[in-house]
């Protein structure tokens, strides 16, 4: 196939473009560190100009060329890269859970890293009831396994959890790197590599303390994973189907199954459309033995296995081979549905105040919000803002690129395959930027071809597009050690106490009952995950900090007959500094005398 020639504007149409484009780049820096961030974003351009009188922009342009030459050392720099940048993160600023998902998914993390699959339900389960995971049939999380597999990996490997989110994350943007290599040309596969792994909105994204996907347990690093092994398999199968890439995409679908299911299944189906034609083809063209034997065998014996892993894990959970972890808790808690047009359960009686806070007055008014056009309207521009501006990050300015870019054959098909996931999400309560992991490949698949089409602008015979495009490269790191300094100044949320309390409980003598009181005044501004503190170990019993929710006085003393030979411990939630205090022992009752 003739290769097409990369669009160059005429000198007025580049100074509009670039009028336009770099204010965009320095909103981002303002928004993480306002004016200061704006000056620092200058300088770093500044001096790559300076660098580019100098020669040395062609000279690291020719040294970006051998190595990306060299595929597997291209992948094994990436991934190098993404390990220490998530790491050093993690260095300077230590993450703790904060969220009640990243709980959930430790719980089920250090479920599986004790060797098994689920827990036996409490005796007392109702004081340690807590979002996302289930009490009932057995105690495990609702999330799919994949995450807390990674997590569980990393404790067993370094006894940190968080060491399983800097080794997803490097591995999917070694996968990146590699997908790239079958859609771009090969320096373009190892700048976007790069680029994903010193994107500063995967360690930090901005105003969220929430959506990191390397300094938190819950983020899109195994699912883009998945997505990438998916569809850059895609071109090599279509070449010559090997078992190799069979096996590739077939690890891709389980990631996916097992990370983000729906999700996951509406990228698999453009993928799935593009192998059936192709197949349809190889069948007209001969006998297709050689495609059996390497293709269709192996991805078939993987997803047999998979599949056979899954039911069981929804067996040992549900008991049901086809009842997942999350359909049980949905059924059990939710009042509120997936999508909008299904029929909501306002009518759920919950056992403590923070579910009732959780699913009855922020899921289900979401919910009521979105059910009139102008409430629908208002979440959709904000949901849909989001989710660009985390993928586009600083590069704002190569988006301008994009009417060119799209002349070019891998960004139309990573669009089309797009598409039906943004269009099925407007119909879904909530979507957040590692909700569509699935399918962050092809979003960064797209600004690095307009990044790719930025680099190319010349005035006169001046290479301005390169250096334009050097700059962008160089406030990735910039902005991330910005976003660092930032985030070490905000004052700390509630989780953060907790964690506190935990490690202050942890380095004491004995074994430790926490019990939790929540004041009236804990839930009046409706937004209720800062101020859960009841999480637990899944093995209760023999944790040496048990966090209790407090109930009845009748339930309350079963608490504390079961755990006699604890120290007790009571901690209020309200407005104020969380206290942690000695437990009230009742008074002595009075002996009586006969007359």
């Amino acid at each position: 196939m003739k290769r097409q020639p990369l669009y160059r504007p005429t000198r007025s149409e580049l100074l509009i473009l670039l009028a336009l484009g770099l204010p965009i780049t320095l909103l981002t820096f303002f928004n993480i560190d306002r004016w200061r961030g704006v000056l620092i974003a200058l300088a770093t351009i500044i001096l790559v100009a300076l660098i580019d009188r100098i020669g040395l922009t062609n000279r690291f342009w020719r040294i970006l060329g051998r190595i990306a030459i060299r595929q597997k050392l291209s992948v094994t720099i990436v991934s190098t890269v993404a390990l220490i940048t998530s790491m050093l993160c993690s260095w300077y600023l230590p993450p703790i859970p904060l969220v009640h998902d990243e709980y959930s998914y430790l719980f089920a993390a250090e479920t599986f890293a004790s060797g098994r699959l689920t827990n036996p339900t409490h005796p007392l389960w109702e004081h340690f009831e807590t979002f996302h995971i289930l009490s009932i049939p057995t105690t495990a999380s609702k999330y799919p396994p994949a995450q807390a597999l990674f997590l569980a990996a990393g404790k067993i490997l370094t006894g940190i959890d968080i060491s399983g989110v800097w080794i997803s994350f490097a591995m999917a943007c070694a996968a990146f790197c590699w997908m790239l290599q079958a859609w771009l040309p090969q320096r373009w596969a190892f700048i976007g590599g790069l680029i994903a792994a010193l994107h500063p909105f995967m360690h930090y994204p901005p105003n969220n303390n929430y959506w990191s996907w390397t300094q938190s347990f819950w983020g899109g690093n195994v699912a883009m994973l998945g997505g990438c092994l998916l569809f850059g398999s895609l071109p090599g199968i279509h070449r010559k189907p090997t078992a190799g890439m069979a096996i590739a995409m077939g690890a891709g679908i389980l990631l996916l199954a097992n990370s983000r299911p729906f999700e996951g299944a509406i990228v698999c189906l453009p993928a799935a459309l593009y192998l059936l034609i192709w197949l349809r083809r190889e069948i007209k063209k001969g006998p297709i033995k050689f495609h059996l034997i390497h293709f269709i065998l192996p991805i078939s014996l993987i997803l047999f296995c998979g599949t056979a892993a899954m039911a069981s894990y929804n067996h040992a959970v549900t008991g049901s081979f086809f009842r997942m972890p999350n359909q049980e808790h949905e059924a059990q808690y939710s009042s509120a549905p997936m999508f909008l047009f299904q029929k909501p359960n306002p009518n759920i009686s919950y056992r403590n105040e923070n579910f009732t806070v959780m699913y009855l007055k922020w899921h289900f008014k979401a919910f009521q919000f979105q059910q009139n056009l102008i409430g629908w309207l208002k979440w959709r521009v904000i949901w849909i803002n989001t989710i660009i501006v985390f993928f586009i990050g600083p590069l704002g300015l190569a988006m301008l690129w994009l009417p060119a870019a799209w002349q070019r054959k891998p960004v139309r098909l990573a669009s089309f395959a797009i598409a039906p996931l943004m269009g099925i999400h407007q119909l879904v309560l909530a979507t957040t930027p590692h909700y569509v992991a699935p399918a962050a490949c092809l979003f960064l698949l797209v600004v690095v071809s307009c990044l790719r089409q930025l680099s190319v602008m010349r005035i006169g015979h001046q290479k301005i597009g390169r250096t334009f495009t050097l700059s962008l490269l160089m406030l990735l790191p910039v902005c991330i050690l910005l976003s660092l300094f930032q985030r070490g100044k905000l004052p700390p949320m509630a989780n953060v106490y907790r964690h506190n309390f935990l490690h202050q409980l942890e380095q004491s003598d004995g074994q430790h009952l926490v019990i939790v009181r929540y004041l009236p005044s804990s839930f009046s501004n409706g937004f209720p995950w800062v101020y859960e503190w009841v999480y637990n170990a899944p093995d209760i019993d023999n944790s040496k900090v048990i966090w209790a929710r407090e109930m009845a006085p009748e339930q309350n003393r079963n608490l504390l007959e079961y755990f006699k030979n604890r120290k007790k411990w009571l901690i209020e939630i309200g407005p104020e500094t969380p206290i942690l205090k000695p437990w009230p022992e009742p008074a002595p009752t009075p002996p009586t005398f006969s007359q």
